[in-house]
């Protein structure tokens, strides 16, 4: 596969890129689209590497989500990063498209995410059953809100699986095409795109940030594109 990532950033210890739809992040069963390989084959490649390129995972978007990936070229890279992630100090903010509700247009959203037994989905409550149960927590801002539909700048605070998506379809806002939490929307993809992560580089110590605006040219965004460049521009 003739595979060219769309590069934001990258220095010797980092790289981040563009994540596109319907890419997985590593490697699921025989699936072909999976980023990890495909940047290793290309860095080797391009770098002229012997053996493979190493690549590691910081953290990771879901197959249907689009935006900001950043990953590691070296182990003290990931190692660094991962302290950063676990102290809270990597900033991340994503867009999302739902279904027009009454809510507030700002607040903070707090939810516990428990893992179902053999099902690729998280169950939400807004109590802790168990020792198990994980806080979720993220703030929102309502962007603009077009007929039935509105458009939502996220901070995610915490790092769980299927956060955002699990969060907003609790609360009655399902994230338009995502279809395992609740969406009726017929689209080609889900309305989520990591927008912006920022944080100080734990080896440079200069503050890095990374933007990457969603493809405006897809319909999905497309009635929101002035309001997505204004919040991208105020970032």
């Amino acid at each position: 596969m003739n595979w060219i990532p769309h590069i934001l950033y990258e220095d010797n210890h980092y790289i981040a890129i563009s994540k596109p739809f319907g890419y997985t992040v590593q490697p699921e069963g025989e699936d072909q689209k999976a980023i990890i390989p495909l940047l290793q084959d290309f860095i080797g490649k391009r770098d002229k590497k012997p053996g493979k390129a190493f690549i590691g995972v910081l953290h990771r978007l879901d197959k249907s989500v689009t935006g900001v990936l950043i990953l590691s070229k070296t182990s003290k890279g990931q190692e660094r990063f991962n302290e950063l992630l676990k102290n809270k100090k990597v900033t991340k903010y994503y867009l999302a498209l739902t279904e027009r509700s009454n809510i507030p247009q700002e607040g903070t959203l707090i939810h516990y995410f428990s893992r179902r037994n053999e099902d690729y989905k998280m169950t939400v409550s807004t109590s802790r059953h168990s020792h198990s149960d994980h806080e979720a927590i993220l703030k929102y801002h309502i962007l603009s809100i077009i007929d039935d539909y509105q458009l939502w700048a996220i901070e995610l605070i915490t790092g769980r699986r299927h956060q955002i998506r699990g969060q907003l379809a609790a609360i009655g806002s399902p994230i338009l095409g995502d279809k395992r939490y609740g969406s009726h929307s017929v689209q080609d993809q889900i309305a989520l795109h990591c927008s912006f992560m920022s944080f100080k580089h734990p080896i440079k110590h200069i503050p890095i940030e990374v933007k990457d605006t969603p493809d405006m040219n897809k319909i999905i965004w497309k009635s929101y594109k002035l309001a997505v460049l204004e919040w991208m521009r105020s970032l």
